[in-house]
């Protein structure tokens, strides 16, 4: 008799994606490795966000988190931990992003946009216009810097590394 059940990894994804979006967010990531016996910091939860997101949009749909489900226990959430350099790396970029997220609403929004750009000309001798960085960020075209949207794109540019 054939076996009906949906594999594991769509039981799992089902179970931790709370608000049943379709997506596991970076709050669901978290809790799932928590329950799961993986305690990640902030800054290895953004990275891990942006390494399982193949196609940018800054959540996990539930391929996504199938293909690293099946990569086993043993390297699973070893994958994950970051090297020390890394994580230090990702804490400043996430002070940084509270830093101009003046409005403490978890966006940067076109007026704050602004100081962060004229930040990144200064000390990454950016050379995009505010337009482009802008929309280069806002990979979900909201109006809004996400502060993931804000870490992957430090991560593609290779300002910080993770």
């Amino acid at each position: 008799m054939a076996d009906c059940r949906p594999p594991l990894s769509k039981l799992v994804f089902k179970k931790f994606d709370v608000d049943g979006s379709g997506f596991i967010d970076a709050k669901e990531l978290g809790r799932m490795a928590y329950y799961l016996g993986y305690k990640l910091t902030e800054g290895e939860i953004l990275a891990a966000i942006d390494k399982l997101d193949k196609n940018g949009d800054g959540k996990i749909n539930c391929e996504e988190f199938s293909e690293w489900w099946k990569e086993g226990d043993d390297t699973r959430f070893s994958q994950l931990d970051l090297p020390e350099k890394s994580e230090k790396e990702l804490k400043d970029a996430i002070d940084l992003f509270k830093y101009y997220d003046t409005d403490m609403s978890g966006y940067i929004d076109c007026k704050e946009f602004k100081a962060v750009h004229e930040n990144l000309k200064t000390s990454y001798s950016m050379t995009d216009s505010c337009d482009e960085a802008k929309k280069q960020m806002d990979k979900n075209s909201d109006g809004k810097i996400s502060l993931q949207e804000f870490v992957s794109w430090l991560l593609r540019n290779n300002i910080i590394n993770a």
